[in-house]
């Protein structure tokens, strides 16, 4: 039998308006344990959050 683990936060505190962490842009770099992620507001106004990989960086000998 699988438990349930969800847990249902209804500590106002803990409400973050989107519209204004975003400041008006559709993407935003977020970081958890080190590690980047892509949050995005869809044209219909959905969230997609991703993993990201940031673009590589190229060295003077690629040049």
């Amino acid at each position: 039998m699988e438990s349930n683990n969800k847990k249902i936060i209804s500590n106002p505190s803990n409400t973050v308006d989107v519209s204004q962490l975003m400041n008006g842009q559709n993407k935003m770099i977020l970081e958890h344990k080190e590690k980047p992620y892509l949050l995005s507001i869809t044209r219909r106004g959905k969230l997609i959050l991703t993993a990201h990989q940031p673009p590589p960086t190229h060295s003077n000998k690629d040049l």
